[in-house]
C-alpha cells in the first residue's frame, strides 16, 4: 500500500507502516482498511474500468465462492456480479472486498441466520453481505480515526529528548538574566519548582518557614492592594473569596521564592555544563 507521508495527498490522516501496529484498540486489518479508505491512491470500485480490474474483481469472486464451497460462476454471472458491486458499492476498496470475504467466511459480520447462499452466488446474497461489511466498515474508520489522530499528534509532535533538555536550559538562563537584572522571576506552572523538588537540589524543610512567611507578606500585600482599589463596597462574598485561596496563594508564593533563592545562589552556567541531564527533567 503506498504509504502517503504528506497529508494533502489524502482524504483523511494515512498510518505510517511503522505505527501499524500501535495503534491503540485496533488490530493491523483493522488500520489496513482505514489506510485504505483513505488512501486516494488506493482505486475505488467505481473507477475500475480496464480488462484488469475486472479480471482482478473477477478473481475475488471466485475466491468468495470456493471459500463456500458454491459452484464458480459462468462468465457470463461473474461479470454480472463485477457490474453489481462496482454500480452498488462505488465507494469500496478491492481491499474491502478482500476483508469482506474473509469476515464472511469466518463468520464474523454476524449475519442473520437466513442470508445464506443455498449453493451459488447471487446478487441478494452478496448485497446482504456487502451491507453489513459496509456497516462494520464505518464502526472501524470511525474508531481508527479517532485512535490515529492522538498517535499521529503524538508521534509528530513530541520533542527529542535534545530538544527538551535544550528548552529547559533556556529556562535556567532566562531565570538567572531575570534575577541578574534585579528582577523577581515568577516561575509559572512551577516548572523549576518541581525540578528542584524532584532532585533534591534544595533542603525543602530548612526552607519552608522562611518561604512561608515570604509567601504570606506577598499575599497580603496583593489582598490590600485589591481591595485599595476595589469600590468602597466590597461585598461579604469577594472577601470569602479571598480568604477561601488564601492558603494556596501563599504556598505558591512560597514555591517560587525557593526557585528564586536556589537560582540565585547557583552558578547556572557550571550547573548547566556539568549536572543538568534529560533523566533530571
Amino acid at each position: 500500500m503506498t504509504q502517503l507521508q504528506k497529508l494533502q495527498k489524502s482524504v483523511g490522516l494515512t498510518i505510517p507502516d511503522k505505527l501499524l501496529t500501535s495503534v491503540p484498540n485496533s488490530t493491523k486489518t483493522e488500520v489496513s482498511i482505514y489506510n485504505a479508505h483513505t488512501d486516494i491512491g488506493v482505486k475505488k470500485l467505481k473507477n475500475f474500468d480496464t480488462l484488469e480490474d475486472l479480471a482482478l474483481m473477477n478473481s475475488y469472486i471466485m475466491r468468495w465462492a470456493k471459500n463456500f464451497g458454491l459452484a464458480f460462476p459462468s462468465s457470463d454471472d461473474l461479470n454480472m456480479f463485477s457490474n453489481f458491486i462496482r454500480k452498488n458499492y462505488p465507494t469500496l476498496n478491492i481491499i474491502d472486498i478482500d476483508e469482506c470475504i474473509n469476515l464472511a467466511t469466518t463468520d464474523s459480520l454476524h449475519l442473520p441466520k437466513d442470508v445464506k447462499p443455498y449453493g451459488e452466488l447471487s446478487c441478494f446474497y452478496i448485497s446482504r453481505v456487502l451491507n453489513a461489511y459496509k456497516l462494520y466498515k464505518n464502526d472501524v474508520v470511525a474508531k481508527v480515526r479517532k485512535e490515529a489522530s492522538k498517535l499521529l499528534i503524538e508521534e509528530n509532535n513530541v520533542p527529542s529528548e535534545a530538544e527538551q533538555l535544550e528548552s529547559f536550559k533556556q529556562i535556567l538562563i532566562l531565570a538567572k538574566d531575570t534575577l541578574n537584572n534585579g528582577r523577581f522571576y515568577y516561575d509559572s506552572g512551577n516548572i523549576l519548582f518541581m525540578f528542584i523538588y524532584k532532585n533534591k537540589l534544595v533542603n525543602i524543610e530548612e526552607l519552608s518557614e522562611e518561604a512561608l512567611k515570604y509567601g504570606e507578606r506577598q499575599f497580603n500585600a496583593d489582598a490590600k492592594k485589591t481591595v485599595d482599589t476595589a469600590t468602597s463596597k466590597v461585598n461579604k462574598r469577594f472577601i470569602e473569596e479571598i480568604n477561601q485561596t488564601k492558603r494556596q496563594k501563599i504556598v505558591n508564593y512560597a514555591k517560587k521564592y525557593v526557585v528564586n533563592d536556589w537560582i540565585k545562589k547557583t552558578d547556572i552556567q557550571l550547573f548547566i555544563n556539568q549536572q543538568l541531564k534529560f533523566e533530571m527533567l
